[in-house]
């Protein structure tokens, strides 16, 4: 997903071939990218523990310029770890 134009999207296969999309139809897969060995043992932990992954929560596609992960401001925006959710700091 574009960060500046949410609404451009690719999908790409292991194969090479890549489709345009929706933000709508990148829903459940998995953004590219490539994890750090912390990073990965963190997720598995968050994943047995029953925890939203803030990393994962971070790529996955934005769907309303609403969504506060769209274009925040630097350090504007917050993840709840208790209520396991994005947020904004409103000054």
């Amino acid at each position: 997903q574009d960060l500046v134009d949410i609404n451009k999207c690719v999908i790409y296969y292991y194969d090479g071939r890549e489709f345009k999309a929706k933000p709508e139809d990148c829903i459940g897969l998995e953004s590219s990218s490539v994890w750090e060995a912390q990073g990965l043992v963190e997720r598995i932990q968050d994943y047995y523990s029953g925890k939203r992954n803030y990393h994962v929560e971070l790529m996955k596609p934005i769907l309303s310029t609403n969504d506060p992960r769209y274009l925040p401001k630097p350090n504007e925006l917050r993840w709840n770890f208790e209520k396991q959710e994005f947020y904004k700091i409103v000054q």
